[in-house]
């Protein structure tokens, strides 16, 4: 059966996951997620593809791309390559690292892009592993919040002047919490208010 074509032509966007193949850490400690966003960063760069949202969890990674030119598959397939040959050094082992080729969910509008970087940045939220997003050391909810500083290579603009250019990063940590409290309740009621699989 042949694969499902990509949505990777110019001006796309992207909510990007993949996982390790065997259910264990993808990132053992601070290190390996310093490395595998060294290579990222590098594999944004030489396909001219933004990073506009980052959650590295324990066993998988979400990420939120756009991409100008095209080349989303490009840029993960260097990523991956380069963080598996480095992981395999260093964890001395063999063979693939991912589970497969990764996911990738294309937005249908505004509303739904922003959903997603709410989904992305709520993710160790839903995990039970903080209590809020900027608490997670590893996603751009921080930056997002305006409670760090931005990183060069790290978009946020686009973002939040679809939801509010008046309310800043105020305004996005508003939606975004807003977001997590209509899911609880939602959750509580039985039903799954998520506008994506969990991953």
């Amino acid at each position: 059966m042949p694969r499902e074509r990509r949505n990777d032509f110019p001006g796309a966007w992207h909510h990007v996951m993949n996982r390790t193949i065997d259910g264990n850490l993808l990132f053992a400690d601070d290190t390996d997620r310093r490395i595998f966003m060294t290579e990222l960063r590098g594999a944004l760069a030489a396909f001219r593809a933004e990073l506009h949202g980052y959650c590295l969890m324990s066993n998988h990674y979400h990420l939120l791309i756009h991409t100008p030119d095209g080349g989303l598959s490009n840029t993960l397939q260097r990523t991956a390559s380069l963080f598996t040959q480095k992981m395999n050094t260093r964890r001395n082992r063999d063979g693939p690292l991912f589970r497969g080729r990764f996911n990738s969910v294309s937005p249908n509008d505004d509303a739904h892009l922003v959903n997603m970087s709410a989904y992305i940045h709520l993710n160790p939220v839903k995990a039970g592993l903080v209590k809020a997003p900027e608490d997670w050391g590893w996603s751009s909810a921080s930056a997002y919040f305006g409670i760090a500083e931005r990183p060069d290579w790290l978009h946020t603009t686009t973002l939040i002047d679809i939801l509010d250019a008046a309310g800043g990063t105020a305004g996005y940590r508003k939606f975004v919490m807003e977001r997590l409290a209509y899911d609880m309740g939602a959750a509580e009621m039985g039903s799954d208010p998520s506008h994506e699989s969990s991953d």
